[in-house]
Formats: structure tokens, sequence, C-alpha cells
């Protein structure tokens, strides 16, 4: 998948923006506030209809303005053309309204919309992804497989829904004469987890060899990286039962369910140890990058519809070997889209388009 275009109007500090970019590597060079964050959130947003920085869509709006829209052209690896168009505008009621559109016609399935745009994006706060808590780690591997799947968008959106009126019958239980009514709940609870648990092992199974790949290319070492997923329901449906069953006396006591696929993890160790515990900054930045570039790479696969990388100040913690080593193997993907917000050396690439960026305006170099 590649963006031929992308038009921006009124969002953000774009008030009007006609671009076009490479299929190869862009790079978006600017100093801070120029506007580089909010070009790759425009196009994240297009395959997503999320913002990575903010829950009010308001915000997305240029100041004062009553309409906004992000427009990409893109060509598929078919060489077919495909136009996906974001417009917000003001709805009788003085609210904002949102409308997507594919090809000029409305699209009201978010599992088709989804599936639209094979991308993944790395942002510096992507380190919580080796550092931080497991839900984290859990939202990673959901955007990965929702993209690539839309029954697993489907099943995951209904345990979600299972879990919150569980937890809702915890919260209210009174007598335990009642207690059948969780027998319910629990039965539909497990036969989600069962699906979601053996999509996410087989995923995190792919996704261990491509990150081990990607993080020796990029440090120039032959360790040993490893992702495991540590579920804290196992077996099949029928396992998975009679383990929240055991477990119901605690659940009573503290009203909430704590077994299913909302408390698993993915476990990563370097050489057998604990990549947060034993491995430098350097290093646990790497492993989350690699952990971004393996997830484009296995989203493509699995879609047969190279993936979009999407890299906000990836650069800025490297040293000049990582970064010509990063180069090297951006070189081997599909369309990058990188900013930065100090010039990069890479003399000779013919892959590489530059661009600078200054208070909403892009000009190709």
């Amino acid at each position: 998948m590649i963006i031929r275009k992308l038009l921006l109007s009124n969002y953000r500090n774009y008030k009007n923006l006609e671009l076009s970019l490479s299929p190869g590597i862009n790079v978006i060079n600017g100093d801070n506030a120029q506007g580089k964050t909010n070009l790759l959130e425009a196009i994240y947003y297009l395959g997503t209809l999320k913002s990575f920085r903010v829950r009010s869509e308001a915000e997305l709006i240029f100041w004062e303005q009553e309409w906004a829209s992000i427009t990409a052209d893109f060509v598929r690896p078919s060489g077919e053309n495909c136009q996906l168009e974001v417009r917000w505008a003001h709805n009788l009621k003085g609210k904002w309204e949102r409308r997507v559109k594919r090809n000029g016609a409305g699209l009201n399935s978010l599992a088709d919309f989804l599936s639209e745009v094979p991308l993944a994006l790395f942002i510096p706060q992507d380190l919580a992804l080796v550092q931080g808590a497991p839900d984290g780690r859990r939202r990673y591997l959901d955007i990965l497989l929702c993209k690539s799947s839309a029954r697993y968008l489907r099943t995951l959106v209904r345990y979600q829904q299972v879990l919150r009126q569980r937890n809702e019958w915890l919260r209210r239980y009174e007598r335990r004469s009642h207690i059948q009514e969780l027998d319910v709940w629990d039965e539909q609870l497990t036969v989600l987890a069962a699906y979601l648990v053996k999509e996410r092992e087989k995923t995190v199974s792919q996704l261990g060899s491509v990150v081990n790949e990607v993080f020796n290319a990029l440090a120039n070492t032959e360790a040993d990286l490893q992702l495991n997923y540590r579920a804290s329901l196992l077996g099949e449906a029928d396992e998975m039962l009679e383990a929240l069953r055991n477990k119901r006396e605690d659940e009573l006591i503290r009203r909430l369910t704590l077994l299913g696929p909302h408390r698993d993890d993915i476990i990563i160790k370097m050489k057998g140890r604990s990549l947060k515990q034993c491995a430098s900054q350097g290093q646990q930045r790497s492993a989350a990058l690699a952990m971004r570039l393996a997830e484009a790479i296995l989203m493509g696969r699995i879609n047969e519809n190279p993936a979009i990388v999407l890299l906000d100040d990836c650069f800025s913690e490297l040293d000049q070997k990582r970064c010509h080593r990063l180069f090297d193997y951006l070189d081997t993907l599909g369309q990058v889209i990188l900013t930065s917000a100090n010039r990069l050396e890479y003399k000779g690439r013919a892959s590489v388009k530059e661009y600078i960026v200054n208070e909403g305006t892009i000009l190709a170099i």
C-alpha cells in the first residue's frame, strides 16, 4: 500500500496542504511545533479512525473552523487506486459529526475501514512497550490483529461487552441465590476468550522471530530476543470455564473479573532474562522500534499488502552507526514516512525523498 497524495484541510496547523509522497522513504524535517507529528497523526487517523495523541476530535480541527478533512489517494499492490476521506463538520445541533468515505461512498463498518490501510506507527513513548504496563502490550497486539482480521475485531468487541456486563454483575452481587446468573456470563466469556487467546498466541509466535531478526539487524548483534504470550486462562473453552469457576470466590470478594485476555501480557526476554530488567535504555528503545517494524512486516504478510511505516522522531537517541543500519533496514520495507528535528545523513540513497516543514507548510527538497 502506498500513499500517492495526501490532502489536509483545516486539520491541526494545516489550513490547506497538498503533498505528493514517494513510494520509498519520505523524511519530514523541521523544528519542533511546526507540524511534523500532526502529519503522521493524520495518516494514522486514516488507518485507525483514532488519534494517538488526543481523545477529543475537536482538538484536530484548525482554530475556529467549521469543518476539516483528511483525504489520501492510495495505490494498492495490484495497481488499483483507492481514495479514503474523513471529514468533520458541525451538525444541526452544533456538534462535530464525522463522515468516512471510500472512493466517494460512505463507510459505516469499522471492520471494513480498519482493513483498508495496513500501517504501523512508532512514537518516542513506545518505550513503554518494553518498560510499561501490560495494557500497552495488549493494545499493540490487538491493533495488529484487528487490522488483519474482521472476526478478531468482532470477537474482541463482544468480549469487552461481556466483560463489562460480568463486572457490573459482580459489583452489584448481593445474594448467593442469584449465583446461577454468573454461569451465563462465564460461558459466554470463556468461548470468546478461547478464540482470542489462540489467535494472540499464534501471532506472538510469528512476531517473535521477526522482532528478533529486526533487533539484531538494528543492533548488529546476535542477541536472542524472545516474545512469549502469558495467558491467565489456558486451554479450550471448557478448561477455561473450570478455571474461572475455581476463581469465583476471589472474584465475589473483589467484585472483579480476575482471569481472561484482559489480564494477559507479552513477556519480552533477551538471552532468557527479562528485557525490562537486564537491558540498557538503548537496547530497550531498539527493541520497541523492532516491535513496531515487526508489526508492519507481519501485518503486510497477513494482508498480502505491504504496510505503511510511520516513524516519529525515531533517530533522536540513535548513534550514527545505528542510524545507518536503520536506513538500511527501512530500504527493505515498503513506504516509510518519518520525521526528524535534525537533518539526517543518508547520502547516496536513491530511495529517500526529503521535505522541510515550517508552520504548516511542507516543501520537497
